[in-house]
């Protein structure tokens, strides 16, 4: 049974490729497209598709090679990102600052084996430079397609050739099961780990299996209609382009939300396949248009030189890019395409450049060992800080706060919590504890405050995660599921204030990041209002559960939170004299930033809580803004976030919680 007939060039698929590829443009420029990203699933599908036609094509022709294989892999993936990742190192080496330099470096090493997803998996969290600033982060696509490409031609030989399965039927099953098995995996862990969701194969594969599918569908017999094969790519093309427009940021992805543009993509090729008729339908015969075609010819090159470009633009930028920069960033991008194109992708595939198999591996091989030296020079060199001056570089290194290594605690999780096992600091033999800060990663990020107060005879103990309010009865929005303790979160505040009376824990400073939780639930519009109301009775419930311990409770205000990362705007200035006053916080700002919490303090009093606020420490009373430094040191590590010297700036406001450590409440609050 021939399983692959016809298997010839479609241009209608080149035409595909172009809507994928400037759908991903216009979204990374900002050019409209809200849910562009989309783009990468349909490059997915189309992969799938084409992958496994060649694949059993000469597989059922006894004509397979896996050295040929993956020679025209390397033809046409290799060289082109080998030549953008050599121009990103040259430009980083003047752009990017030591720490992002490092970064630079590690990402380079990651994409010559294949694990940019991973690396970028690995570092992508609540504390990491944001994903918008890092110039390989395109690549991690490149990875799960290439990792797909290890998978795909083994299992299709194993099953044609090594178990003789030659029934369509029979291979359409066992690429719906891994079809299916990937989609469920996506979809139940998505909502907790939607980073690892997001960068890694095995909840990625089913969007290319969509592609091997329809590469093995049978000829079925209604498709001959025209009418209903125009109907098909119609709905195809509406699968794919109304996600564009209808999906943000914010929509919870890939998931079931992945299924529509690449259900789009499947329709599209299958409603347009000459197996039916050699005549295509009108809708997918527009993708034929020369210039169209022209797009998607280029647009693995587009893909690879547009990101850099923005990354690059984004790393110094401290407003949104005008219209004419961002036309200039997507026309740059097509030049260097067009060029990438012509001089580097066309000379590999049509064998000018390296004409034998063997002098391809070779060329592969040494440019692969070229850039893991080159990765690991810049790593092991600290970004070669002699490039800037040492205040650049003490404002720089205050970023590091907020790698996971360099973190003061780790996060509680609910088995340490129940344990009663909190981080402790200070005197870590004394009993009871002195004062336990408990809340989200401000709670972390002023616990160096808390430890220099309390010198060297007080105890400090600590529970914090990301994104989890200090709250009863709180469960973070989707928006903060990939850091925080999710549906966890409500028997997690119930242990602490269990442990707190257990331990006998004298003091208990309650902080978080109060702003972002209101400013979620004000993005619910109708439902607002109530989900407010819910959220401070909750505090308030939280409040009153402590006092009922007997233990004291202070409730710390929301530091100043300025308009953009305190080290890169600090270096902006230093390198180019920018004025940053119109992004500090002013006093009308922090009130803005606090009104929701300013509006319960006064219950929360009544509940028994103090109210701490260090806002007055970080004034700059000459000139009405807060401050940003203090003697050449960043007072935080983002736009936040509080560094240690931040923490120690403010850390005055704990002293009256020191001064009754020694006794808790005589009485428990009287509900």
């Amino acid at each position: 049974m021939k399983l692959i007939t016809g298997f010839t060039y479609r241009p209608e698929i080149d035409g595909l490729r172009a809507l994928a590829v400037l759908a991903v443009v216009f979204f990374h420029v900002g050019l409209g497209f809200p849910g562009g990203y989309i783009g990468v699933d349909i490059f997915f599908v189309i992969s799938g598709f084409l992958i496994t036609s060649l694949i059993i094509k000469e597989l059922q022709e006894d004509r397979f090679s896996f050295l040929n294989f993956y020679g025209r892999r390397i033809r046409r993936i290799f060289p082109a990102s080998a030549v953008m990742v050599l121009v990103t190192v040259i430009m980083g080496w003047f752009l990017l600052l030591p720490s992002d330099f490092i970064g630079l470096g590690k990402s380079v090493i990651s994409q010559t084996f294949f694990g940019s997803n991973i690396y970028f998996w690995r570092n992508t969290n609540y504390f990491a430079e944001s994903a918008e600033l890092q110039p390989l982060l395109h690549t991690w696509s490149l990875a799960v397609e290439e990792q797909f490409y290890m998978i795909v031609p083994l299992l299709l030989w194993a099953l044609i050739k090594w178990l003789k399965i030659n029934s369509r039927l029979k291979l359409v099953l066992i690429l719906a099961i891994a079809f299916f098995a990937s989609l469920i995996l996506s979809m139940l862990v998505l909502p907790t780990l939607p980073a690892f969701t997001f960068y890694m194969l095995p909840t990625r594969a089913w969007e290319m299996l969509i592609g091997s599918l329809v590469a093995l569908a049978p000829v079925f017999p209604v498709l001959k209609s025209r009418m209903l094969r125009e109907l098909i790519v119609i709905i195809g093309l509406l699968g794919m382009l109304l996600p564009c427009f209808l999906y943000t940021k914010d929509t919870l992805f890939p998931g079931l939300y992945a299924l529509p543009p690449c259900l789009g993509a499947a329709l599209f090729i299958l409603g347009a396949s000459p197996k039916y008729d050699a005549t295509l339908p009108i809708a997918a015969k527009l993708f034929t248009w020369r210039p169209i075609i022209f797009i998607g010819l280029i647009s693995y090159s587009l893909y690879l030189w547009h990101w850099p470009l923005v990354a690059f633009s984004n790393y110094w930028a401290l407003e949104e890019f005008s219209l004419g920069y961002k036309w200039a960033i997507v026309l740059l991008s097509i030049v260097l395409a067009i060029l990438s194109w012509r001089y580097v992708e066309t000379p590999f595939r049509k064998k000018t450049l390296a004409k034998t198999n063997k002098a391809l591996y070779l060329y592969a091989f040494v440019v692969s060992g070229a850039f893991v030296v080159l990765g690991g020079a810049m790593y092991l060199n600290n970004g070669f800080q002699t490039r800037f001056n040492s205040k650049v570089i003490a404002f720089d290194t205050a970023k590091s706060e907020a790698l996971h290594e360099n973190r003061i605690s780790l996060p509680v999780t609910l088995e340490v919590a129940k344990q009663g096992a909190f981080p402790r600091f200070g005197d870590t033999l004394k009993d009871p504890i002195d004062v336990l800060v408990w809340g989200d990663s401000h709670a972390r990020a002023i616990l160096p405050g808390v430890i220099k107060t309390a010198g060297d005879t007080g105890s400090v103990a600590v529970a914090w995660h990301s994104s989890t309010a200090p709250v009863l009865n709180n469960i973070p929005a989707d928006m903060f599921a990939g850091f925080s303790l999710g549906a966890d979160s409500p028997e997690w505040a119930k242990t602490i204030i269990h442990q707190v009376d257990e331990k006998q824990i004298s003091n208990v400073i309650i902080a978080a990041r109060w702003s972002v939780y209101y400013e979620d639930y004000v993005k619910e519009g109708s439902d607002s209002n109530f989900l407010i109301e819910n959220f401070n009775a909750n505090l308030l419930k939280t409040i009153k559960a402590l006092v009922q311990t007997g233990t004291n409770v202070w409730v710390l205000r929301e530091v100043p939170n300025h308009a953009i990362a305190v080290p890169k705007a600090l270096i902006k200035r230093e390198l180019f004299s920018t004025n940053l006053s119109h992004y500090q916080c002013d006093l009308e700002g922090l009130k803005q930033q606090n009104k929701y919490f300013d509006a319960l303090a006064a219950d929360m009093v009544l509940a028994g809580a103090t109210i701490l606020d260090g806002s007055d420490l970080l004034l700059d009373k000459s000139k009405g803004v807060y401050k940003m430094e203090k003697d050449a040191e960043a007072l935080y590590y983002d736009a936040h976030h509080l560094t240690k010297t931040g923490a120690g700036k403010v850390s005055a406001i704990f002293e009256p919680i020191f001064s009754t450590t020694s006794s808790r409440r005589s009485m428990s609050y009287d509900k």
